[in-house]
């Protein structure tokens, strides 16, 4: 029990580490970003300005596994945050901005929904998706095959195959730079899930 209560800490940490960053600060929505700097003659970044990211993975294996439906609208890594954001209607709260601690990294940005975490690099691509109740309780977050929080690990496993590595707190999944980080609660239920994919350029 406290094994795995450690465990899911310490994977919490670690992703709140990495995607909270240095200096945190609520910047607003991205709508509210993009309207403020085209008024003040600039225009926001692009993911066409975006360095050419290497491709993480071909549209079926792991990238297809990972793609996310919610709201009726199906995503993932790599898609324009902008353009997915406007049709999953309300958040939870309003989206914020923060440093990474990553030299050269610039702002990433966040949004909240029930049940879910969207993480946008600098040029509005899509790096991170997290499944957890951390900002508001809801299971409507699922990946196109239907896993999502309270799957099990045996679910997980008929959808996706065998992961890369798995023991009594979690699985993994890895193909390319993209990844499926699962962490199970006391009853072997998906407590969180992390889509990351290390290509897009922060």
């Amino acid at each position: 029990m406290k094994k795995k209560i450690c465990y899911a800490v310490i994977c919490s940490m670690l992703l709140a580490a990495s995607m909270t960053g240095c200096g945190g600060k609520d910047s607003g929505t991205t709508a509210a970003k993009t309207e403020a700097s085209t008024q003040a003659g600039t225009e926001a970044p692009d993911k066409n300005d975006a360095p050419a990211a290497t491709e993480a993975a071909s549209s079926t294996g792991l990238a297809a596994a990972t793609k996310v439906s919610f709201n009726g609208v199906t995503f993932g890594t790599g898609d324009k945050a902008s353009e997915v954001v406007a049709k999953l209607g309300d958040q939870v709260k309003p989206s914020d901005s923060s440093q990474p601690c990553i030299p050269g990294a610039g702002e990433l940005t966040r949004y909240y929904y029930k049940g879910m975490t969207i993480t946008a690099s600098q040029y509005d691509v899509i790096s991170n998706i997290n499944f957890s109740n951390e900002n508001g309780e809801g299971d409507d977050a699922k990946t196109v095959d239907g896993i999502g929080l309270g799957s099990t690990a045996d679910e997980i496993k008929a959808a996706i195959g065998t992961p890369a590595s798995e023991d009594e707190f979690g699985l993994s999944y890895s193909e390319g730079t993209l990844s499926l980080t699962v962490v199970f609660d006391d009853e072997g239920k998906v407590m969180s899930l992390s889509i990351e994919d290390m290509s897009v350029e922060l």
